[in-house]
């Protein structure tokens, strides 16, 4: 091929996606090789000058410009040889010794911060930096689409040989071929049957399904990935490295694809995923000829492994060789390619198919004198990365006989604590690998004693002391401190301790004589009043567990609560008595149908201990039938202990009671105030509910302390009045997980109150984790450190405890966990198991709940295992989508669900508005796409008045209302002329008679280089300007004209926007002037 002749030439797989990727981010510097290098001598800068322009006469990619040609296909343009290479110097001996390494960086890091243009160039940047009089750094900055990591040992070698002759080495031998033969002989084997076969191997390697690596990360991962980079070095000492090596040799691989396999194993334990893929880059240097060239060669192979627990260290590395020779024997296949062929769901938010690389490179550096024939000797190259294409990079050397690693990564996703944590954790892990392939994964401990140690310590509350056996103790014991304080109010009733221990006294002696006692069970039914705190009481004192009913449960619910628990009595009302599903045999009584008259006032002396039941909750079951958690008396009274401690409350406070008594907080509202001397205020049945209601209920009773579910709270700041409830003191949430969002608005909208989050299930004894809530600017909020004497451990699927920042299941222990399910032996065994770390055969309770250690020790809630699901490959926690949805302004309510649908899941959002505000469902959705991945955008977005709450205040989740599948149609028709100009360009580009105005561009047909002439078809025909980003951002056809109709109304928004804030900008620099300098308005 003539290459004197012509001008332009077709682009590679790699550098196409290259083109791209520009075209997407223009102003992005992740794609520049940069970096420096040292030269110790004298050097004749002249002489190198020359050097350099040379090299950049031998090699065309150094004079390569990237354009479209007339038919809009991109191409590289390759311009004649003849202009001079700037090799600017900067000379530092002016600065101290001490500051003049680190400003020779920041020359470089000044000449990589400017955005290569890939059509006008030049594509190379070189300088120098004198340091001293004998000693020079080498700048070098290229644009990833004409150069890689061998390209740099070429241009060095080169320099070399060119500098050694004065400038010019009219030795070299001519090049056979140019980058431009290689990339045209690529782009004819694309089209051989050797690539077909190549590609069906990859195929049935990978497989169908390409879910993405779900690093846990410090930040949330934003729209579109732009992220700093940052390094971690590792400490790989020359015995490691020998162990290493040996051990490689033993099983017959690499040194690099064992240490490829402790990386992937690493990965798999961080992730939780068993599949685990990682990008490795080769030279893509085929072909003899390609050896002396430069240009962007390098490849991708996917190198897949699958992590078992029971996988011993040893069958992890025979599967790592096996997948590297098998990836080796099909490299010729562009990773470009194959991404293309497999169609793997596309995310501005991360990379196709891989999210981390493992990079292995040998230096060899060559010999450098001066033209005199001095010494001249030179460092190696040092890789400056101030962004990064990937989540994270294991960048491995060998260099001069010693072993190097760095981890390089997304500073915006990871903090250095973090990533530190890591490196320790590969660097045992490659231990373990040397000294005892035998182990099995499973047996791999992941922290050392020290480590262990820490855990220990977070995970474990204060060991303290619980004064009482029972409850009601507590509470006698208060009757007696302070007996004509007022204890309980509901409207104009009202009881004074006495009255109300005298009146519990009454009924619990005519219970006992009713035979009631220990180790029975008896229903409690009645709506919230003074007679159902009376009962409570009366039931607790005859030893028996109380088994709460709520009136309002469906009638086949209570039934089979009654029938389960066994009850031998159930207290109601006079007017439920005729309204529940008593099952045939079970006394039903009312207080009023005792003599309590003529019943001792004393309080019964029956015979107790801590381990007594104290009652008998049913929580939801997976099965569909409700479960009995079975807790004691001890585990409640180290709850209200612990309450006591952390925001003691007496005289002057009161507490209002309105969650539901047959949900467990209820217990803490009525009791934590009737055992401290503070008084317990009722909301009348249904009023928990009704934010108006609770407001005037607060202000009525001078309201200090109250308990919200987070969805109730959302809707109870929306009240007007709020404002006014200057009595509360205290607001405790729990039930559901608490978002930044709404903690922020909370302590707006009242700063006077304490803001507690605190986490528990029914199995435990309410709540079991504290965190004191405060304006941090946090994008969560945590469930916090555990209660005294409760147990907090965090445990990966093989029950170990896992590191800081490492997802696992919650699992807790101590005195607050319920003795069982109650007639459920297999679902008690199964949930309730060994404490793995304990000694005396103490248990713990599995949550189902995934959560993780914050670096601050404590704990941040993730989300219910179950909740986890996957969209499009993707690992996607529903609360984070809610969070999002609660943080746009519009938003009051908001849930997230998934649905199984005929083109797989699709998620749904149900919202309801903050009043005033009618945004619709699509601006939502666009709101949305500015702050998530595209892949956690709802499908759907329902508008609803309000968010079905069911009896506890949390959001009933069963009673949301099924999706109007019709709008989603994806085979609807373009409906205006926008989306008619949209969709005959997709048709024209993709060769189809039609698209829907729901199909996405990549799932007919589209791929990123038709997206490309899409993007210029669009920018011809339409008046709103539009990037290729917003194509991706936007792939079906409605939403691309949703978004474009938005567009064209932000000028006049953008204008006024601007105008008001000039406006406030100007007032704040007047009040910031001195009163007689202001300007008159």
């Amino acid at each position: 091929m003539t290459h004197a002749a012509e001008t332009c030439f077709p682009l590679s797989p790699a550098q196409q996606r290259q083109w791209l990727l520009w075209h997407l981010q223009p102003h992005s510097t992740a794609y520049h090789v940069s970096g420096m290098l040292t030269f110790n001598g004298v050097l004749d800068v002249p002489a190198l000058h020359r050097a350099f322009n040379a090299l950049v006469q031998r090699h065309a990619t150094l004079r390569t410009v990237f354009r479209v040609n007339d038919d809009g296909e991109p191409m590289q343009w390759v311009s004649a040889p003849g202009d001079d290479v700037p090799l600017p110097v900067t000379d530092l001996r002016h600065l101290p010794a001490a500051e003049r390494e680190s400003a020779a960086w920041r020359v470089l890091r000044e000449l990589d911060a400017t955005p290569f243009n890939l059509e006008r160039g030049p594509l190379r940047r070189f300088a120098l930096a004198r340091v001293a009089d004998e000693q020079y750094r080498l700048l070098v900055v290229k644009h990833h689409i004409i150069t890689d990591g061998i390209s740099i040992q070429v241009m060095l070698k080169e320099l070399s040989r060119h500098y050694r002759a004065g400038g010019v080495d009219t030795t070299l031998p001519a090049l056979s071929m140019h980058y431009t033969d290689i990339v045209h002989a690529q782009r004819q084997w694309l089209h051989s049957d050797a690539a077909a076969q190549q590609l069906a191997w990859w195929r049935a390697q990978l497989g169908d399904s390409h879910p993405v690596l779900a690093l846990p990360t410090d930040a949330p991962r934003q729209p579109v990935m732009s992220w700093p980079a940052a390094q971690r070095a590792l400490a790989i000492d020359a015995a490691l490295h020998q162990r290493l090596r040996q051990r490689a040799a033993a099983a017959g691989v690499t040194l690099f694809t064992l240490m490829l396999a402790a990386f992937q194993l690493l990965l798999s334990r961080y992730t939780g995923q068993p599949h685990i893929r990682v990008g490795v880059p080769v030279s893509g240097r085929l072909q003899r000829e390609a050896a002396p060239l430069m240009g962007f060669f390098v490849n991708t192979l996917v190198m897949p492994n699958r992590i078992h627990s029971d996988d011993t260290l040893a069958s992890l590395l025979s599967r790592a060789g096996e997948a590297v020779k098998g990836a080796q024997q099909h490299q010729q296949l562009p990773f470009d390619h194959l991404v293309d062929a497999l169609q793997p769901e596309r995310s501005l938010s991360h990379t196709p198919l891989v999210q981390v690389l493992c990079n292995y490179q040998h230096e060899h550096l060559p010999a450098w004198q001066s033209v005199r024939g001095e010494p001249l000797t030179l460092s190696h190259f040092t890789q400056l990365q101030q962004q990064t294409q990937f989540e994270l990079t294991l960048d491995i050397h060998r260099r001069d006989g010693a072993l190097l690693a760095n981890l390089i990564y997304a500073d915006s996703l990871f903090h250095a604590d973090t990533m530190a944590q890591f490196g320790e954790h590969y660097l045992r892990l490659l231990a373990a690998f040397a000294e005892n392939p035998a182990q099995t994964v499973r047996q791999l401990p992941w922290l050392d004693a020290a480590g262990q140690q820490h855990l220990h310590t977070l995970s474990e509350g204060p060991v303290t002391s619980v004064p009482g056996d029972c409850v009601h103790h507590l509470f006698e014991a208060q009757c007696a401190r302070t007996p004509d304080a007022e204890a309980v109010v509901m409207g104009e009733e009202r009881l004074s301790y006495t009255e109300l221990n005298r009146a519990a006294n009454r009924l619990a002696h005519a219970l006992v004589r009713d035979g009631i006692g220990p180790a029975q069970r008896v229903g409690i039914a009645m709506h919230r009043s003074l007679e159902l705190v009376i009962s409570l009481l009366a039931v607790m004192k005859t030893g028996a567990a109380y088994v709460p009913l709520d009136p309002d449960y469906p009638a086949q619910r209570l039934r089979y609560m009654m029938d389960d628990s066994g009850l031998s009595l159930l207290l109601t009302q006079p007017a439920l008595r005729d309204t529940l599903p008593t099952p045939d045999g079970l006394r039903i009584m009312t207080p009023a149908d005792y003599p309590t008259g003529h019943m001792p006032a004393d309080n019964p002396a029956v015979p107790l201990t801590g381990e007594h039941l104290i009652y008998l909750i049913y929580t939801s079951g997976s099965t569909g039938q409700p479960k009995g958690a079975a807790n004691s008396h001890r585990a409640l009274c180290n709850r209200l202990v612990w309450g006591q401690g952390h925001q003691p409350i007496g005289a002057g406070d009161t507490v209002l009671q309105k969650t539901p008594f047959s949900f467990d907080i209820s217990f803490w509202e009525f009791f934590w105030p009737l055992t401290t001397g503070a008084r317990l205020a009722l909301a009348g049945p249904g009023e928990h509910r009704d934010p108006a209601r609770l407001v005037a209920l607060i202000r009525q009773h001078q309201v200090t302390t109250i308990h919200f579910v987070p969805s109730m709270l959302q809707m109870f700041l929306g009240e007007p009045g709020i404002h006014a409830c200057d009595s509360l003191k205290r607001v405790i949430c729990s039930g559901e997980a608490l978002s930044a969002e709404l903690r922020s608005r909370t302590l707006r909208a009242l700063p006077q109150v304490s803001l507690l989050n605190l986490y528990g299930p029914t199995e435990a004894a309410i709540e079991v984790t504290w965190h004191d809530c405060l304006e941090d600017g946090s994008a969560s909020v945590p469930i916090g450190r555990p209660l005294a004497n409760v147990i907090t451990r965090i445990l990966d699927a093989d029950g170990a405890p896992v590191p800081t920042g490492v997802p696992g299941e919650l699992c807790l222990g101590g005195i607050a966990l319920a003795q069982c399910y109650w007639r459920r032996a297999a679902l008690t065994a199964e949930r309730f198991i060994a404490d793995p770390l304990a000694t005396q055969g103490e248990r713990l309770y599995r949550t189902g709940d995934l959560v993780r250690w914050r670096r601050d020790g404590e704990i941040e809630y993730l989300g219910r295992i179950d909740h986890q699901i996957k969209v499009r490959g993707f690992r996607i926690e529903l609360g984070e989508i809610e969070a999002a949805l609660l943080a746009l302004p519009a938003v009051r309510e908001a849930v997230v669900v998934a649905r199984n649908a005929v083109a797989g899941t699709q998620l749904l959002g149900y919202v309801s508005l903050q009043p005033g505000r009618h945004d619709t469902a699509t601006a939502l959705r666009s709101a949305l796409a500015d702050t998530l991945p595209d892949y956690m955008v709802p499908t759907q977005i329902m508008l609803l008045d309000t968010l079905p709450l069911n009896s506890n205040g949390k959001i009933d989740r069963k009673a949301l209302p099924a999706p109007v599948q019709a709008t989603r149609d994806p085979t609807a028709p373009p409906r205006d002329a926008t989306e008619q100009q949209i969709a005959a360009i997709w048709c024209d580009v993709l060769g189809v008679n039609a698209v829907g105005r729901h199909d996405s561009f990549f799932d007919v047909g589209g791929h990123s280089l038709l997206l490309m002439t899409v993007h210029r078809r669009l920018h011809t025909t339409l008046a709103t300007p539009v990037t290729v980003t917003d194509l991706f951002r936007y792939p079906t056809v409605a939403a691309l004209a949703t978004f474009l109709a938005r567009q064209q109304s932000a000028p006049a928004r953008d204008h006024d926007t601007a105008s008001r804030a000039a406006r406030q900008r100007d007032a704040l620099r007047q009040r910031r002037k001195p009163p007689a300098e202001r300007t008159p308005t």
